[in-house]
């Protein structure tokens, strides 16, 4: 792909895939994310001192267990919406699902795009994994938790999307049915097989993920983003 069109497609589609073959990882994520906006400085798991790429495997972030649907930075109030994620290497087969929520929203009835209209949700982050970022970082996130709609207005196409994370979400001002809801979206659930070379961009504001628990060795590596 043309690195001058990933930002389009990331934009019009949500999601962007590339295969880098054997090129430089680090070099090539710096031209990948060269049209975005600032990377997310990270305190833990950093890539052999690179403080932009976070370690994604069995013995660093996130652990070998079940990653439930979720979102990106849903707790935080950095505004890094966009992620990358790299392939590494791995032991066994692996892939990650994605749900598109801007086709979410489109296909809602009228009458429950009516209520969804005045839900919102307050997130934190996710039981289980509070290594993820220091005790002072989640003493700060507890007392101001993040709220987002639950329906949001992209800031860039001015699109409409359903804004969701269930693994990080605390409450909503109104009763949601969490269940039903998420077996909605699965409707919309794209999976990705990692191969060697892989690289995915997606947009956290229309896109949620998920991945399954794996044994062996698996490490990827990952980025937050501005894009605004």
């Amino acid at each position: 792909m043309n690195y001058s069109q990933i930002k389009d497609k990331f934009f019009s589609d949500g999601y962007v895939h590339i295969n880098i073959g054997n090129a430089d990882l680090k070099e090539e994520i710096d031209k990948i994310l060269s049209p975005f906006g600032k990377q997310l400085i990270v305190a833990k798991y950093d890539a052999d001192g690179d403080k932009r790429l976070q370690v994604v495997s069995e013995e660093a972030m996130f652990g070998s267990d079940y990653l439930h649907w979720h979102t990106d930075q849903s707790y935080s109030p950095g505004n890094y919406n966009g992620t990358l994620l790299a392939f590494d290497s791995a032991d066994n087969d692996s892939y990650t699902e994605f749900a598109d929520m801007q086709k979410a929203y489109d296909d809602l009835p009228y009458h429950v795009l009516e209520y969804f209209q005045k839900v919102k949700c307050k997130y934190g982050v996710p039981v289980g994994l509070d290594d993820l970022i220091s005790p002072a970082q989640k003493r700060i996130l507890e007392r101001n938790q993040a709220e987002w709609p639950l329906i949001v207005t992209h800031p860039i196409t001015n699109k409409k999307s359903i804004y969701f994370s269930p693994l990080t979400m605390v409450q909503s001002n109104m009763h949601l049915e969490v269940d039903k809801l998420l077996e909605y979206c699965e409707k919309y659930t794209y999976r990705h097989n990692w191969k060697p070379g892989d690289v995915l961009l997606w947009d956290n504001r229309r896109v949620i993920h998920r991945r399954p628990a794996f044994e062996g060795h698996r490490q990827l590596f990952r980025t937050c983003f501005r894009y605004e």
